[in-house]
């Protein structure tokens, strides 16, 4: 990580990035992802899941705009088992994969960990802090926020244009965030898998844990977080509102 001039997009899992093992890269023909960032010019926009503990120690000196974007722990939890459903073939009961990522020993580890690291650099003059839920609220908000963040000025029909490209239907029949080209490799013609597999642009929605959570793990999740944001200033729900608030 040796450019000034680039923005590091990162996020624990939103469903819009993926995460693959290098046996399926090799697979699914896909490139070695570092090899190619480091190939890209300049400017660099990258995106990461990863921990901020396993970034580049670059970071520090370097400084590149980082843009955090967090989610609901428990939408995570669902979109992060039909992850693992789509591009690794998981075949376990969805309650043992959130008891799993209770146990923190899913990939990325602990998702509030994740966040919570993040959140703590929120001040910091390069980094940006935001949320799904304030992208789904108010999406004109944050794309203005992002363009101040990055010194960038939208006109009215940008800024359409921009909303238009970036909505969740956009995004869902665009080829190059869908991933079905590299899905359909990775997968193949065969699977053990029962039920209906979801697409990788699934829903979009705020809230749509309570479809695919039952109640005693809705209980263990809220208890979780609970113990993980004990002694913390994270607001929840998080919002720009709530965090200006929060700061004053």
């Amino acid at each position: 990580m040796s450019h000034s001039n680039q923005i590091l997009y990162t996020a624990y899992l939103l469903r819009i990035g993926c995460w693959v093992t290098e046996a399926a890269r090799t697979k699914a023909n896909i490139g070695d992802s570092v090899r190619e960032v480091e190939m890209l010019k300049s400017p660099r926009c990258i995106k990461t899941h990863l921990p901020l503990q396993m970034l580049p120690e670059q970071l520090w000196t370097v400084r590149p705009k980082i843009i955090y974007v967090a989610r609901d722990a428990k939408d995570v939890a669902v979109s992060y088992y039909h992850h693992h459903r789509l591009f690794f073939g998981y075949a376990g009961s969805s309650e043992d994969f959130f008891e799993a990522l209770l146990a923190e020993i899913v990939p990325y580890g602990s998702v509030w960990d994740h966040i919570l690291d993040f959140w703590k650099l929120r001040h910091e003059p390069n980094v940006m802090f935001t949320t799904y839920e304030e992208m789904k609220k108010d999406l004109p908000g944050v794309v203005k926020q992002t363009a101040d963040f990055l010194n960038c000025t939208l006109n009215s029909e940008e800024m359409k244009q921009l909303c238009d490209h970036l909505s969740f239907e956009s995004m869902k029949n665009n080829p190059s965030v869908s991933h079905e080209i590299e899905v359909a490799k990775l997968r193949g013609m065969q699977t053990n898998i029962n039920g209906e597999i979801q697409p990788f642009m699934r829903k979009g929605e705020v809230g749509s844990w309570k479809q695919d959570i039952t109640p005693e793990i809705e209980k263990k999740i809220n208890l979780y977080t609970k113990m993980k944001l004990a002694d913390t200033d994270y607001v929840l729900p998080f919002t720009k509102e709530n965090c200006t608030a929060k700061m004053k």
